[in-house]
């Protein structure tokens, strides 16, 4: 029986190569992708694709209640959705804070706090996958992109609680930290940055597809650099 996984953001340049990963090594893959972003995936045997507000808590229990019900399982989460803005103390205020949470923290809170109270009532293990940023674990690198460094420093902080209650359950919280995620959006934000360095969807999705081999199914990796 095919494992089933959840990605959040499937219509992202992250989330599109996490899909393609997921349903090419077997999985049957749920897409939930923002409702102002355009479908790319066609409904298959392998994929359904939703389209919803990623930060509307009571849509999102919705959502992913219908995708347990639908499967009967839920083993695999990898929650992409989440945005990029710079802007340094002077020119952050409520508007840019309240704009990075709502993309970075609630769009992956509610759907892990869903997920994870679905995984607490099943009998095997499931992974939960949180995409964090290298200033999140290090604020002091974070001073240009001030409301995104301290909304992704609080994803931390999630995967640290969901392992400490999920791991003795069998749930297992992964957050995933790489030094940029080499996008076109991130190019045009950062056009003097150093690509070389970046990490590409492809090569975050592969080591997702590691961490979910049989070998390491069942072994704890709360943070995974990818720097």
């Amino acid at each position: 029986m095919k494992k089933v996984a959840i990605v959040t953001g499937a219509a992202g340049n992250l989330g599109q190569a996490v899909t393609a990963k997921l349903i090419k090594n077997g999985f049957h893959v749920t897409g939930i992708v923002s409702s102002r972003t355009p479908n790319k995936f066609v409904n298959s045997a392998s994929i359904e694709m939703f389209q919803a507000d990623l930060g509307d808590e009571s849509v999102i229990r919705e959502i992913i209640q219908r995708i347990f019900d639908l499967h009967k399982k839920i083993d695999v989460a990898v929650l992409t959705a989440g945005g990029f803005a710079m802007g340094d103390l002077k020119s952050t205020g409520k508007k840019e804070l309240d704009h990075m949470y709502r993309l970075n923290f609630e769009t992956a809170y509610f759907s892990a706090r869903e997920i994870f109270q679905i995984m607490e009532t099943q009998t095997e293990e499931g992974r939960i996958f949180l995409v964090g940023a290298k200033p999140g674990l290090e604020p002091s690198t974070g001073s240009s992109m001030v409301a995104y460094t301290l909304m992704k420093s609080l994803l931390t902080g999630l995967s640290d609680m969901l392992n400490k209650d999920g791991n003795p359950k069998g749930i297992f919280s992964t957050l995933i930290v790489p030094s940029v995620i080499d996008s076109p959006a991130n190019r045009i934000a950062m056009p003097t940055a150093d690509f070389s360095k970046w990490v590409s969807p492809e090569i975050i999705a592969d080591k997702i597809l590691d961490i979910l081999s049989e070998e390491k199914w069942k072994s704890p990796l709360p943070l995974l650099k990818l720097y």
